[in-house]
């Protein structure tokens, strides 16, 4: 039965009220471990939030005017917020916390915006990699396709330039051209930009090559679909 392979499926995740929403429609009543698990997460949340301090504050929706005009006017910043609004680095530490938690209960509006906000008041943080994998992922979920080309590029760039194995680096650019399949084949994504990825970069190409070799079906999907130059197709074939 589909409907209980998703509660299945939900009851293995913190999203909670959907779990127990979809309990209720198949049982006609709640489930009381689930209604416990929904109060230790409530809980959780409340702690998180706690660890926020006064960042915490700001984030929230009914703070949205004024974190916009922080936003606007440059003044987003780790000293400023410091000196203004008593924000430490735990609170910092803490908005990253927030987000991770959001995500893992289907709030992924709100987790994108926090990670973004991390983001710039942590651009080096020891979180980094699961900064920008997260915001991608969120990006993905909520369909804001823009700013996933823009996360795709800056995870890119990331791979690059940082400091970590050849086998590592290979990985990591055989999972981002698996993600970057639902940014570049969503209804308003560019698949020409998929050819361009794959066949510009030499690193990705080998990845995919060696690791991923599927993926090629899908570029020359994309290729067939798309506007892509003959060279690059040639290329590809």
């Amino acid at each position: 039965d589909l409907r209980r392979a998703k509660l299945a499926l939900l009851t293995r995740t913190n999203m909670l009220d959907a779990a127990i929403d979809e309990h209720v429609e198949l049982n006609g009543e709640e489930s009381p471990e689930l209604s416990e698990r929904r109060e230790e997460v409530i809980a959780r949340f409340s702690s998180i939030m706690e660890a926020c301090g006064e960042l915490g504050k700001l984030v929230d929706e009914e703070e949205a005017p004024l974190l916009k005009r922080l936003m606007d006017e440059g003044l987003f910043t780790r000293s400023y917020l410091f000196e203004r609004h008593h924000v430490t680095s735990d609170n910092i530490n803490a908005l990253f916390d927030l987000a991770k938690f959001q995500h893992e209960i289907g709030d992924y509006e709100c987790a994108q915006q926090n990670l973004k906000l991390f983001q710039l008041l942590s651009p080096e943080s020891a979180n980094r990699n699961g900064l920008l994998w997260g915001k991608l992922a969120a990006d993905i979920l909520t369909e804001n396709w823009s700013s996933a080309e823009e996360s795709i590029g800056t995870i890119l760039e990331s791979i690059n330039t940082k400091s970590k194995s050849d086998l590592n680096a290979l990985r990591d650019r055989a999972w981002l051209v698996h993600w970057a399949l639902f940014v570049y084949f969503s209804e308003s994504g560019n698949r020409a930009s998929l050819i361009e990825m794959v066949i510009k970069d030499e690193r990705i190409l080998n990845a995919v090559q060696l690791l991923a070799p599927w993926l090629l079906r899908y570029c020359v999907v994309a290729a067939v679909s798309g506007r892509v130059q003959k060279d690059e197709l040639k290329k590809l074939l």
